[in-house]
């Protein structure tokens, strides 16, 4: 996975999403530091699953979290 763009298309030309997200693909897409998303995984903000020593960010648990701030914000 790493090393592939967000946004790839399947042999019919449409969209694929990627199920799974690095802590640094996470990081560009909210503009937030490395630490930062460390620290929302281990606060438990954002789910999250290991795999080894990797952390990888399920693309749903990122668009919870995206749809509980917009909640709390009111937008």
């Amino acid at each position: 996975m790493a090393g592939q763009s967000e946004n790839q298309t399947n042999e019919l030309g449409s969209p694929e999403v990627q199920l799974l997200l690095t802590v640094s693909q996470v990081c560009k897409l909210l503009n937030r530091s490395r630490a930062r998303v460390y620290e929302m995984v281990h606060m438990h903000e954002l789910g999250h699953l290991r795999d080894g020593r990797s952390v990888l960010i399920p693309r749903d648990a990122l668009d919870e979290w995206i749809r509980r701030k917009r909640r709390q914000t009111g937008c």
